[in-house]
């Protein structure tokens, strides 16, 4: 099942399909979230788009039934890391990925109870990479953009960055 909310963006992905041979595995819907599924299936990936809005669709994850969730959040990885535990799902790993210069993380979700301390919940729980180099390439980025911030807790979400990059260059990758 692909589906959108936007008839064209939904086009956008078709076409993809077809010019890969892909568009006879899949049937698609126009649909708000987890409105497109009518039916149980094992996996369900939600991209390209902020933390917030997909947070949002948890509320309706009941119609996900037992599935794995894929979610890739361009930002408010925080937020969704939250609106996912509170939904009663559980992080299995978040892995950092670079494409066209840009990064990009990508959380695997299952069903069930978790206890995540707020340092986990801000940076995530079990972050890796194909390659090493662009988990520390990545905290570095981040601890740029957080650094720029004001807030109440700008100040601990550097800290947390600090120990993170320092446990990165000192290839212990499990204290991430």
């Amino acid at each position: 099942i692909v589906s959108d909310i936007s008839a064209e963006a939904l086009s956008k992905a078709e076409t993809l399909l077809r010019r890969h041979g892909l568009q006879a595995r899949a049937r698609f819907v126009i649909a708000d979230g987890f409105d497109a599924v009518n039916e149980p299936v094992d996996t369900i990936a939600v991209m390209g788009m902020g933390g917030a809005a997909i947070a949002s669709m948890l509320g309706k994850a009941d119609r996900a039934g037992n599935a794995n969730l894929v979610l890739s959040a361009h930002t408010g990885q925080p937020e969704l890391r939250k609106a996912l535990w509170h939904a009663g799902y559980t992080l299995d790993h978040e892995q950092v990925v670079r494409s066209a210069g840009r990064f990009y993380t990508v959380m695997n979700a299952r069903r069930g109870a978790a206890d995540y301390t707020p340092q986990q919940l801000y940076m995530g729980h079990g972050l890796w990479a194909a390659h090493p180099a662009d988990v520390t390439a990545y905290l570095v980025w981040r601890l740029g953009v957080v650094s720029a911030q004001r807030g109440a807790d700008t100040a601990q979400h550097i800290q947390w960055l600090e120990e993170a990059l320092h446990d990165a260059q000192s290839n212990r990758p499990d204290d991430l």
